[in-house]
């Protein structure tokens, strides 16, 4: 293991390929962090490959959600709560088409590709793992890629208990 005072602001990045299904799919994200240690969340990416085009195949209404939260025990979330002020849902990637065969020449978007850049200000930061959870409508079968690109930051003990809101 290197020296732990090298791993602040050494920029991380995990490529997380998510299964499509019907039912809501998570994916575990490992974030490998040492005691004493925070993840700092710098940019998240979503990519879509749509490879068969089956957003525009036909006028079936087809819906994909995924999300990335903060809480490893969370697998059912897919998007930003509405009501809800304090939630664990860092970013959502959300597409849905309603085509109609009779008025489209067969355009296909492949990839979709989303991007979100935190702030400082934001205070994007975890302490545990992560999951990206997802689901479908309509039955398409393309693969969701999401990249998140994070800094390990040395806190103290009782910054941690803050973000795991023991104390």
């Amino acid at each position: 293991m290197p020296n732990k005072e090298w791993l602040d602001e050494l920029l991380h990045r995990i490529r997380i390929e998510s299964a499509i299904a019907a039912t809501v799919t998570s994916t575990e994200v490992n974030l490998d962090l040492p005691r004493g240690y925070v993840a700092h969340f710098k940019h998240i990416e979503w990519i879509l490959y749509d490879n068969m085009g089956q957003l525009m195949i036909d006028a079936t209404a087809r819906e994909l959600q995924a999300a990335f939260v903060k809480d490893p025990d969370d697998e059912e979330t897919v998007e930003i709560p509405h009501n809800e002020s304090h939630h664990d849902v860092l970013d959502e990637f959300r597409i849905s088409s309603h085509c109609n065969v009779a008025n489209t020449s067969g355009v296909i978007h492949t990839p979709l590709f989303k991007q979100r850049r935190f702030t400082e200000e934001e205070d994007a930061v975890s302490a545990r793992n992560c999951r990206v959870n997802c689901i479908e409508t309509g039955g398409i079968t393309c693969k969701l890629v999401c990249i998140i690109d994070y800094t390990i930051e040395k806190v103290s003990d009782n910054d941690i208990l803050n973000l795991l809101d023991i104390l």
